[in-house]
C-alpha cells in the first residue's frame, strides 16, 4: 500500500494575491495523495465510500460509514451498501497519514450533513438500508484509548440526505437536504449548550437545495455563512443545479444573494481560507447528469418496449462513459465579492464528501470520482500563507 501511495503522489503548487486590510495575501497549496482507505478483507484496495462522516477531532482523521457498489455498477446490476467502519487516522513520526484505529458506528449510513466542532464531529441526517433517517450524532476521538465515542444529539425535525452543515461556536446549522418526497428549504439550528431546545428553525433558504457547500467567513466585522451551489430535484423530470450564492448575516438573520460562480455545481467541497476567502474544490456542474435524468423520464414515459431497451441502453453508455468530475478550484473573495478560477487539483477530484481543514493542510477524503466509483484516496493540500 505504501509503495502504491507513494507512485500516486504529485505535487501542483498554485498561489494567487489577494488585497485585505494588512496588505497583500498569498496563498499557495501544494497537493498530494496523502492515504488511502484500508482494503475490505479479501480485496487487494478499498472500494472507496459517498457521503461518508468525515471530521478533524482531538488532531486525528475520522472517516465513517458511507456507500458504495462492491459488487458492481448500478447499471449493470450492482446493488448499493451502506457501511458502519470507521477509521481513525494519526500522524506519523514525519507527518504522514497512518491509521492507527478502527470501530463502527451505530447503523450504517451515508450522505448525513457534516460539520466539525471542539466537542466533536456532527452527523446529521443521511440515508442507511432502511431509507433517510432524522438522527444527529456526535463523534469524538478519545485520544488516552485512541477510541471513539458516539452521543446522540436531538434528532431533526424530519429525515433529510444530502443536506450541509457548519458550526459557529455553540451552534450548529444545517441547510436543506433531500427529504422523502421533496427538496428541503429549512435551515436550522441546534444550541450544544442547550440541547433541551432541539433544532431551532431560522429563516427559510432562499432556494431548495441538497448537495450544496456550507460554511463560514468573514465578511467586513461579522461572520456570515455562505450557501453555495447544490441542486434541486425535479420530481419525474431533470434537477435544477445552481450557481447561485447566498450570505447569511448572523447578526441580522437575513439572506443576501451574492455573486454568482462562474458555472452551476453541485456535491462539491469546499472551505473557507485565510481571512477573506472561500474556496470551492471540483464538483458536478450536471453535464452528465443532467443527460441520464432526461433519458430516465424518458424510459419512465416510454410504452414501446424496444424504444425503452435503446434508451435504457443508451442511459447506461453514457454513465459507463462518466468523464469524472470537475477538478477546478475556484476562489470568492468576500471582500470584492467576486469569483475567479484559480487552478485545478491533479487528481481525480471527489463529489459526495466534506473538505476539512486540519492546522494547515485541507484534507478531501474518499467520495464518487465517476458514477458510481468511489475512490478509496485522502487528498492533502497543504496551505501556506503569507
Amino acid at each position: 500500500m505504501k509503495g502504491r501511495i507513494i507512485s500516486l503522489i504529485a505535487i501542483i503548487m498554485l498561489s494567487y494575491t489577494t488585497s485585505c486590510d494588512q496588505g497583500e495575501q498569498e496563498i499557495t497549496i501544494a497537493w498530494k495523495i496523502a492515504s488511502a482507505l484500508p482494503a475490505d478483507s479479501g480485496k487487494a484496495e478499498a472500494t472507496g465510500l459517498a457521503g461518508p462522516l468525515a471530521g478533524i477531532h482531538n488532531d486525528h482523521l475520522v472517516i465513517a460509514g458511507g456507500a458504495n457498489f462492491p459488487l458492481g455498477l448500478p447499471w449493470e446490476g450492482g446493488k448499493k451498501e451502506y457501511h458502519k467502519s470507521i477509521y481513525i487516522y494519526g500522524r506519523g513520526q514525519h507527518g504522514e497519514l497512518i491509521l492507527i484505529n478502527t470501530d463502527s458506528l451505530p447503523n450504517p449510513v451515508a450522505y448525513g450533513a457534516n460539520c466539525a466542532t471542539p466537542g466533536g464531529i456532527i452527523y446529521a441526517g443521511g440515508e442507511t438500508p432502511h431509507g433517510l433517517t432524522n438522527s444527529v450524532w456526535m463523534v469524538q476521538f478519545i485520544p488516552d484509548s485512541k477510541s471513539i465515542s458516539i452521543n446522540q444529539l436531538p434528532a431533526l425535525p424530519i429525515p433529510v440526505a444530502n443536506a450541509a452543515a457548519t458550526s459557529i461556536g455553540s451552534y450548529i446549522y444545517l441547510a436543506g437536504g433531500e427529504s422523502i418526497d421533496s427538496v428541503s428549504n429549512e435551515f436550522l439550528r441546534l444550541n450544544l449548550e442547550n440541547l433541551s431546545k432541539g433544532w431551532e428553525q431560522m429563516p427559510e433558504l432562499p432556494i431548495r437545495v441538497s448537495h450544496a457547500v456550507l460554511l463560514n467567513q468573514m465578511e467586513k466585522d461579522n461572520t456570515n455563512i455562505y450557501l453555495i451551489g447544490g441542486r434541486r430535484r425535479i420530481a419525474g423530470g431533470v434537477s435544477e443545479i445552481y450557481s447561485t450564492m447566498f450570505a447569511f448575516d448572523t447578526d441580522k438573520n437575513t439572506w443576501t444573494e451574492k455573486a454568482s460562480m462562474p458555472y452551476a455545481m453541485a456535491a462539491g467541497t469546499g472551505l473557507p481560507i485565510g481571512s477573506e476567502d472561500i474556496f470551492l474544490f471540483g464538483g458536478d456542474t450536471g453535464n452528465t447528469f443532467t443527460k441520464v435524468e432526461g433519458l430516465i423520464a424518458e424510459i419512465a414515459k416510454e410504452n414501446d418496449t424496444k424504444r425503452k431497451e435503446q434508451l435504457v441502453d443508451k442511459k447506461n453508455q453514457l454513465q459507463a462513459g462518466h468523464p469524472g468530475f470537475s477538478s477546478e478550484i475556484l476562489r470568492y473573495n468576500t471582500v470584492n465579492n467576486e469569483w475567479v478560477r484559480t487552478d485545478s487539483i491533479p487528481f481525480s477530484t471527489p463529489v459526495t464528501t466534506t473538505a476539512l481543514k486540519w492546522n494547515d493542510e485541507i484534507i478531501i477524503p474518499s467520495g464518487e470520482i465517476k458514477a458510481g466509483i468511489r475512490s478509496p484516496n485522502i487528498l492533502s493540500g497543504k496551505t501556506y500563507i503569507k
